[in-house]
């Protein structure tokens, strides 16, 4: 006997047999308040995969309410974007005031692959269940879009967040950080552009649903270095860096 063979079988014979099983299981609990219990905790994907179409046409994709796709083909711990591309974390940050948590992250909202690099914005109050700030479609979710501010006219790359405003104060402002870009591509594997990459300031005095650009902060690396790249501020408030500025 191929005991490889017979191993196989053996497998796809248990994965029948579960497969039959949870069916049975799901016909009893159907209908009943065990099972929609279940299914909201996402121990059971099915009834929410059912409320999305098989075929996802243009003109259910227009009309969707907010954070529908999210019930199909999810992660169930690991934040994803509502669709399209998307990359690095960014602009996390707590805010006491409403308690709240904000994730932005790297998004183009028009595509699959990379390009016209954003910021998106999701919110939570578990870090467990997000929700697309404004709406998921026709860009909405956009937080810092690129071509929207001076500092970025191609693309806005990585940065920090904090609840304060420009004077270290908290009094609800959220303050980001973020890199502008220029000129394009940038990587490791080609000589650097000076003026490629700059760092820009931002801030929302309404938690984030829209931003106001303060401008360029820091035009560029020091003079002489050799760099390949010069993005993703980070900064956090310190006392003790503080007592170290005039």
């Amino acid at each position: 006997m191929n005991r490889s063979r017979f191993t196989v079988q053996n497998v796809w014979d248990v994965k029948r047999r579960i497969y039959q099983s949870l069916q049975h299981s799901m016909a009893i609990l159907k209908g009943s308040a065990v099972f929609t219990a279940i299914a909201s905790l996402g121990a059971i994907a099915v009834p929410a995969a059912a409320t999305v179409p098989t075929t996802l046409t243009p003109e259910y994709l227009a009309t969707a309410g907010n954070n529908t796709l999210f019930t199909r083909w999810r992660p169930r711990s690991h934040f994803l974007g509502p669709h399209s591309w998307m990359n690095d974390p960014c602009g996390a940050v707590y805010d006491p005031a409403t308690e709240t948590y904000h994730l932005h992250y790297q998004f183009h909202p028009n595509h699959v692959n990379w390009g016209n690099v954003s910021w998106g914005h999701a919110v939570s109050k578990d870090l467990f269940h997000w929700t697309d700030v404004r709406d998921w479609s026709n860009d909405s979710s956009v937080s810092i879009a690129a071509g929207r501010y001076p500092s970025g006219p191609l693309s806005q790359f990585t940065g920090t967040t904090q609840v304060v405003n420009t004077e270290g104060q908290n009094d609800g402002t959220l303050l980001t950080f973020g890199t502008g870009i220029h000129a394009l591509p940038t990587n490791w594997k080609q000589p650097y552009i000076t003026g490629t990459e700059v760092q820009a300031m931002f801030t929302s005095d309404d938690h984030g649903e829209t931003w106001q650009e303060i401008g360029t902060v820091i035009y560029g690396p020091p003079e002489g270095w050799n760099v390949t790249g010069f993005r993703d501020p980070s900064f956090f408030p310190s006392t003790d860096l503080d007592a170290l500025l005039p």
